[in-house]
């Protein structure tokens, strides 16, 4: 590694020593805090920049900051190397619009950088790279839990990505921070977007929504007869989510929709658990059998818990999930049985799921048994906390 910077530094004409030894010898990576002030007597803009880094030191790099006001772009690239600077940038004519700390996200880092709404809607339309808007996004997503004027400025600046934004990513990603917010509308405008791939995630932010109406349950059960499985199984693992009128029977006849890998029918499963019926148990536990195609077969593993969490019956299935997590042929089935537990939360698959880790063949099972364990535990040592608050 010293030999290829050392090259790189000379092809350069500078040394990377610095750079070597931060991003490769060193763990972590910058926090930014930042500030904006704009003093409009002289047209500049000063950037309050502070480091918090996990050791205390901080790092070293150029960052670029891109200034847009009054229909001009002022760049600038300075040297942060401290953990409290201030940046000073001329020329500003006005009040800017948007301020680019990193602009193009170029650095590996976290970046706080408070900022009103107005701007935030400015960035996530205006921004030239998709991780400025990207970045913008996610801080609007924090308004869903606001009221008044801001929250209704930030659903409209995710609501415009959703339907307008060039990079189906981003138009995805947005879809997901509409049904926060409780967009039934705008989730729906994603449901009938041009790309698939959005309209994948749309299902998804679908099945997060609290509520749906006639229009968007309409629009799902259209995509559950898609011919394409990856979009049938989204739409209907939504509309159980949602427990959309007639889902019980749609689901329940989907599970015999013949698709690759049984797609289809593992978005059924889903459905079922989430809707949180407690008839559709022997359904799903009928498909945990070993001779079940594999993926549908995990698909129903986890489905069993998550329902019998659902109705608060974490026994109909332990006994279960146990004997698939301890003696099960399939390596992927015992994985999806170490997360089914995890979700149950039952304190007795403790000492199984203890003996899994320390003897199972593979790696991947060991692991999700260790995982389960932690979750069952942290879920506890969670409900504890709650009572003894609850009892003070």
């Amino acid at each position: 590694t010293h030999q290829f910077f050392a090259a790189i530094g000379k092809s350069l004409g500078t040394d990377l020593t610095w750079f070597e030894n931060e991003w490769f010898y060193r763990a972590g990576y910058p926090h930014y805090y930042v500030k904006q002030t704009y003093d409009a007597a002289t047209h500049t803009l000063i950037l309050d920049v502070r480091q918090h880094n996990y050791d205390g030191w901080p790092f070293r790099m150029p960052v670029a900051i891109e200034i847009y006001a009054g229909g001009s772009v002022v760049r600038a690239r300075p040297l942060i190397d401290e953990n409290h600077q201030v940046v000073t940038i001329a020329n500003v004519v006005s009040e800017p619009q948007m301020v680019l700390f990193d602009a193009g996200d170029e650095i590996l880092r976290k970046l706080t950088f408070p900022k009103p709404v107005s701007a935030l809607a400015y960035q996530v339309a205006h921004a030239r790279h998709v991780g400025d808007r990207e970045w913008a996004l996610k801080q609007l997503d924090r308004f869903a839990r606001a009221k008044g004027a801001d929250r209704e400025a930030a659903m409209r600046a995710v609501r415009g990505v959703v339907l307008s934004d060039p990079f189906y990513g981003l138009r995805g990603d947005a879809s997901t921070v509409a049904a926060q917010f409780g967009d039934v509308g705008t989730v729906n405008g994603a449901l009938h977007d041009r790309d698939k791939r959005v309209r994948l995630a749309a299902e998804g932010a679908a099945g997060k929504l609290k509520r749906g109406d006639a229009a968007i349950d309409a629009t799902l059960l259209g995509m559950s007869r898609d011919a394409d499985p990856m979009v049938a199984s989204g739409a209907l693992a939504a509309l159980g989510a949602l427990k959309a009128p007639g889902s019980y029977v749609v689901l329940e006849s989907a599970l015999h929709r013949p698709s690759f890998r049984q797609t289809v029918a593992a978005g059924a499963l889903q459905g079922l658990a989430a809707l949180g019926n407690v008839r559709a148990f022997p359904l799903i536990e009928a498909r945990t059998a070993y001779g079940t195609q594999e993926q549908e077969r995990s698909a129903a593993i986890v489905a069993m818990a998550e329902l019998a969490s659902k109705v608060k019956r974490p026994r109909l299935a332990l006994a279960e999930l146990l004997r698939i997590v301890s003696e099960d042929p399939l390596i992927s089935s015992r994985v999806a049985a170490t997360k089914a537990l995890g979700m149950l939360g039952d304190a007795a698959a403790i000492p199984t799921l203890e003996r899994v880790e320390a003897s199972d063949s593979q790696q991947a099972v060991q692991r999700g048994a260790w995982e389960a364990i932690l979750t069952i535990k942290d879920a506890f040592a969670t409900r504890e906390h709650k009572n003894a608050a609850l009892a003070r």
